[in-house]
């Protein structure tokens, strides 16, 4: 109590003129209808700035479970799009519901470990054999490809990284088709090489390449990047092409595990043809 007391004496002048101060502001409100405008106005203003920087704040600790929605409701649609399905067969009527067949199914994944700096990159994800995830499945961000699925436990997979000097994904160029393939030369993440387009052939700064459909691992049409670089390969009659890709290999959280439901009845039928 002692001390308390010693406080209010130390600070009585400071106490006394805030209590005055304060007094006088409600007396000014009371008798002046501007004053009264002016003061709910700055009230407003100032209570409406703290809740937007809270909004802001919560937001952001929010984000995590926004992308997860977000990602999932992506899935759900990239499992509806019609270039998701093939058509088994040209009659007019349909029976049993065999017209269209499902080709490829979407499942949606995070990444708990990336690299980019390396010569040979990998993914950890955290869905594996027990999510239906299995080898040579593609990986999808967003903006377009990742990767492939290497190796899979129960829960958990690794993924080969367009980022690794083994990965070799058949590309197109989507303005008139021309087929190459889109390697990584093992220096800034953000850039690949596009090989085996003959330099008499026409290509532009800022063509968009994108996946072939020529391979069992991804769907055709998937975004790979565009072309920053074009120059004739002194050494034969390619261009020497140099790609920018639409992934953001250094901000991936969410990912798209893509399935081939028909991969192993075309891998039956190509791989004599492989010996």
């Amino acid at each position: 109590m002692q001390n308390l007391i010693a406080f209010l004496w130390k600070y009585l002048t400071v106490i006394v003129f805030l209590l005055l101060y304060a007094f006088s502001i409600v007396l000014i409100v009371q008798d002046s209808n501007f004053q009264r405008r002016a003061m709910v106005t700055s009230a407003n203003q100032f209570s409406g700035s703290v809740l937007q920087k809270w909004d802001n704040v919560s937001g952001y600790f929010h984000l995590k479970s926004k992308n997860e929605f977000l990602a999932l409701h992506n899935a759900l649609l990239l499992n509806r799009d019609p270039a998701s399905f093939i058509i088994t067969s040209d009659s007019v009527f349909m029976t049993n519901d065999t017209l269209y067949r499902k080709q490829f199914s979407y499942k949606t994944a995070k990444v708990i470990s990336n690299s980019t700096g390396k010569q040979n990159n990998y993914l950890l994800i955290n869905k594996g054999r027990n999510q239906d995830i299995q080898p040579d499945q593609a990986v999808l961000s967003p903006q377009g490809i990742v990767g492939i699925v290497k190796d899979v436990s129960d829960n958990f997979s690794s993924v080969l990284s367009l980022l690794h000097s083994d990965a070799r994904i058949s590309a197109k160029v989507l303005r008139n088709g021309y087929i190459g393939t889109v390697i990584w030369d093992g220096k800034d993440y953000r850039y690949g090489k596009l090989l085996d387009i003959p330099y008499h052939l026409e290509i532009k700064i800022g063509d968009t390449i994108v996946t072939s459909g020529y391979s069992t691992v991804f769907p055709e049409n998937v975004q790979v990047g565009t072309i920053q670089g074009v120059k004739p390969n002194v050494n034969d009659n390619f261009y020497d092409l140099k790609v920018q890709f639409f992934t953001d290999f250094n901000r991936i959280s969410e990912v798209y595990i893509v399935k081939n439901n028909f991969k192993s009845e075309i891998d039956s039928l190509t791989s004599k043809y492989k010996k």
